[in-house]
């Protein structure tokens, strides 16, 4: 309570003063977090729309990742663009105060890159292959 309320209102007027001061701070800082996790929820929700496979802890989408690279069904730069969004996502999040796991994420990031890596690798072969047997 002020130094000036103490010397000239009732305790009671203090204990109010208190409890009001109490429920601004807690006000102004749930409009804070509130505002924090629109933001952040917007950004994920725009990388989402962005790519899809950035949704979630990853854990599920590694394997249709890793079936539909051997499938040929996904390119190299395919591969890449999840990865980068997925650690901006998940940098988004653990910023913005969203609980955020670290070792899924990062399963997930390392997969993608490592079939974009694999995937990049085996078109270089194929393209080496092709060239040869041209020249021959």
């Amino acid at each position: 309570c002020p130094s000036n309320v103490l010397e000239t209102a009732h305790p009671f007027a203090c204990n109010i003063y208190s409890l009001l001061f109490l429920v601004y701070n807690h006000f102004l800082f749930l409009t804070f977090l509130s505002a924090n996790a629109l933001v952040g929820g917007l950004i994920v929700g725009l990388i989402a729309i962005l790519s899809p496979l950035t949704l979630g802890s990853g854990s599920q989408q590694t394997q249709p990742m890793i079936s539909g690279v051997m499938r040929g069904e996904f390119g190299y730069d395919i591969m890449f663009v999840p990865a980068l969004m997925k650690s901006f996502s998940s940098a988004v999040s653990t910023h913005f105060g969203f609980v955020v796991g670290t070792i899924l994420p990062m399963v997930f990031i390392g997969v993608a890159l490592g079939l974009g890596f694999y995937r990049w690798a085996h078109l270089r072969q194929r393209q080496s292959l092709l060239r040869q047997s041209l020249l021959t």
